[in-house]
C-alpha cells in the first residue's frame, strides 16, 4: 500500500472507529505530536482534543459522514458532514436538545503516517442557527 492509500485510508475510517469507541487514543495515534490545526485562528495537539472533547461532551451522539476524499502525496481532503444532538453546554450555551448539522472541508497533511497539521472550514453560523443559539432576521 503507498503511502498516499494508506493516508486516505487513516482519515476515511478515523472517525466511524472514534465515534463506536471513543477512544481517545486511536485520535492520539493518528496526530502527530507536533500537529497544528489551521481554522479561525491556529492551535496545537492538546488545544484540538480540548475542543473535540468539548464537542463530543456536549454532543454525545455526534456522528461524522465522509462523502469524498482526495488524496495526492502527503494530503487527504475530505468533504464532510456532522450531525448531532445538543444534550450538553456547549461553549456557554446550555443544552437545548436540538439536532445540528454542519458540512466541511478538511485537508490534512501526513507525515510518517500521522496527521501533523490540518485545514479546516465548515459552516459554524449553520450549526449555531440548528441550535437555536444564533438567530438571524431578514
Amino acid at each position: 500500500m503507498t503511502d498516499v492509500t494508506a493516508n486516505r485510508s487513516v482519515v476515511e475510517a478515523m472517525w466511524t472507529q472514534f465515534e463506536k469507541s471513543k477512544d481517545w487514543s486511536l485520535l492520539e495515534s493518528i496526530y502527530a505530536q507536533d500537529f497544528i490545526r489551521v481554522g479561525d485562528k491556529t492551535i496545537d495537539r492538546a488545544e484540538w482534543f480540548g475542543q473535540l472533547r468539548a464537542l463530543y461532551e456536549a454532543f454525545p451522539d455526534h456522528r461524522i459522514t465522509i462523502h469524498i476524499t482526495v488524496a495526492e502525496d502527503d494530503l487527504v481532503a475530505y468533504r464532510w458532514t456532522a450531525q448531532a444532538t445538543h444534550k450538553g453546554a456547549y461553549f456557554g450555551a446550555p443544552p437545548t436538545g436540538r439536532i445540528a448539522s454542519a458540512t466541511g472541508i478538511t485537508i490534512s497533511k501526513f507525515r510518517g503516517g500521522k496527521i501533523v497539521e490540518e485545514h479546516a472550514s465548515w459552516n459554524k453560523l449553520a450549526f449555531l442557527q440548528d441550535l437555536g443559539i444564533l438567530a438571524l432576521t431578514r
